[in-house]
């Protein structure tokens, strides 16, 4: 299962500049953006699309979804399936496909993990398939849902699920990531008048045999070296662990509806190992687990996976694993995050950026130029600044370097009063050299009429340099550009034929720090490696005093002088 292009126009935000090209992507699509680009839009409308082919619910906006599935009818035929509001065609032979094959043609499931509260996703969509699959359940028919919604509350399921598992890889999990030793046990509180809500099957079957080892236990608990022997007419552990996870879950997780017409016969589950119990554990590894759970149990190679941003509350060191767990699967994966150290570690083709800066709707920003951005400037120009270049509709100011960036930062932190109607977005170029090629890649595509960047340079060659490229990027009718290089202050030397930023620091505030280094210099060796002023400021310049920092309220000044020139004409 792989997706390959998707078009949405009129769900929410996503109308028709809302176009995905999966085809370079490996088998995951990562979308960002800020809050409210429209992300979780994206996955809402996969799912409404495929619980109407699933389940014939009705949808209310325009859509064309392609992928690749192996088709197990035609002898495992690789095949391109393309939906498009109530047709479903084979791409390359206009083969059309009859409503009663449908099933044949769309993935084995759809495993949809939502982060927050919101439950309201469960109730407009997965609610239908959990209902079909209850109903399935009971004939015999199948053991899993065509949509399958977890959130918060499957956590407990997932980790005896995966405490059950033979996957060497999910037992180091176990045992190195959330350190989990062999002796668990698990308490379920289990109400047995609920029995006869459901009919006699494999799940309920399990329910009771569950009950009989709690029974048999002084604890009145089941051991989970007990509930791994558990016979479900398995065909391998694979098989086995599917069936522990379904069959726990469809007996725990039902509320009585209208479409379904039981409650939960499982109330509770309570996991303790080492002296601890699962609700011990943090947020993020619970993430983990169900993710794990997921990817090495639950899904296969005919599965598309959707993960609203799955490394929320993942600590940062973890994120690489969750990265890892996604991108080795056989499944396609479909996810959302705003993290800058999980951008780091994807590859740049599986990422879109998403901006919803108009009221023209989402438009979507595949990164292969971000790439080039990245190398050129070591690093410093990321994905997430791109993020926020695309999402922003506040004016943009460009500045050279790392330093620069830190210095007119701490700035405005000082005088935040003073300049409170300061509101740009400040981008670190990582270079005087790279100003242009991340205005002409990242910015004017995507700048608005109504919207400003300034670009200030050092007064040196490099500045002078960059200056040059920026204008040679730029047609006369560019108006909403402009170069600067620093303003001087008052105090500096006019006969200096450069400038920099570091200049508008007193020098007062680091010469102390220069010459204590020369009086405890004892040896030639000393003062050979002795550090340059440059990196003096570098290394104290938050310690230094409110008014070492006066003489940036220039630089301020001249920026917000030439923002209200642009916004006045």
């Amino acid at each position: 299962m792989k997706l390959i292009s998707l078009e949405i126009d009129g769900y929410k935000n996503l109308k028709k500049k809302c176009k995905f090209d999966f085809s370079n992507c490996s088998n995951y699509a990562a979308l960002i953006g800020l809050n409210g680009s429209g992300k979780s839009n994206v996955l809402e409308a996969i799912s409404l699309i495929f619980s109407h082919y699933y389940h014939g619910t009705a949808i209310d906006f325009t859509f064309s979804l392609t992928y690749n599935l192996r088709i197990e009818s035609e002898d495992g035929t690789n095949r391109q399936i393309k939906l498009s509001n109530d047709k479903m065609k084979v791409v390359g032979i206009g083969k059309l496909i009859a409503k009663s094959k449908y099933h044949d043609y769309l993935p084995a499931n759809v495993i949809t993990s939502y982060s927050g509260e919101e439950m309201r996703l469960w109730d407009e969509v997965y609610l239908d398939s959990y209902a079909d699959f209850f109903q399935d359940l009971k004939k015999q028919n199948k053991v899993i849902p065509h949509l399958l919604y977890l959130n918060k509350y499957s956590w407990e399921i997932a980790l005896i699920t995966l405490l059950c598992s033979d996957n060497a890889a999910i037992k180091d999990f176990l045992k190195d990531e959330l350190n989990i030793s062999e002796d668990v046990t698990v308490k379920f509180n289990i109400d047995e008048d609920k029995y006869g809500l459901f009919e006699t099957n494999e799940a309920l079957s399990l329910v009771r045999r569950l009950v009989d080892l709690q029974k048999d236990s002084k604890e009145n608990t089941a051991h989970i070296n007990e509930i791994r022997t558990l016979e479900l007419n398995q065909v391998d552990n694979l098989d086995f662990t599917k069936k522990i996870f379904y069959y726990l879950f469809i007996t725990s997780m039902p509320q009585r509806s209208e479409k379904v017409k039981t409650q939960k016969v499982i109330n509770s589950i309570n996991i303790a190992f080492n002296d601890l119990n699962v609700s011990k554990l943090s947020e993020g590894e619970k993430k983990l687990i169900l993710v794990n759970c997921i990817t090495k149990i639950l899904a296969d190679s005919s599965t598309l996976i959707l993960l609203d941003e799955p490394d929320s509350h993942v600590h940062i060191e973890r994120k690489k694993e969750l990265k890892k767990l996604i991108s080795e699967g056989d499944q396609f994966t479909v996810l959302t995050t705003h993290s800058p150290s999980l951008l780091n570690s994807l590859e740049n083709d599986n990422v879109f950026i998403l901006s919803n800066k108009t009221n023209d709707g989402v438009t979507v920003y595949p990164v292969d130029r971000q790439k080039h951005l990245s190398e050129i400037s070591g690093g410093v120009f990321t994905l997430m600044n791109a993020t926020l270049i695309a999402s922003t509709e506040k004016d943009i100011l460009l500045l050279e370097g790392t330093n620069d960036y830190n210095y007119l930062k701490e700035a405005l932190k000082r005088f935040e009063t003073e300049f409170n109607q300061f509101d740009f977005l400040i981008i670190n170029c990582g270079g005087a050299g790279n100003v242009a090629a991340i205005l002409e890649q990242s910015i004017l595509p995507i700048l608005g009429d109504n919207q400003l960047c300034i670009c200030s340079f050092d007064e040196d060659g490099a500045g002078k340099k960059g200056i040059e490229s920026v204008k040679d990027l730029l047609s006369e009718e560019s108006q909403n550009v402009k170069c600067i290089t620093h303003p001087r202050h008052t105090e500096f030397p006019e006969e200096l034929k450069e400038f920099f930023m570091e200049d508008y620091f007193d020098v007062n505030a680091y010469k102390p720090l220069l010459n204590d280094q020369i009086q405890n210099g004892t040896k030639f060796k000393d003062f050979e490696s002795m550090t340059k002023a440059k990196g003096i400021i570098e290394r104290n310049y938050k310690n230094f005093d409110d008014t070492a920092y006066n003489n940036f309220k220039v630089l301020i000044r001249e920026v917000l002088r030439v923002q209200n020139e642009f916004h006045e004409n």
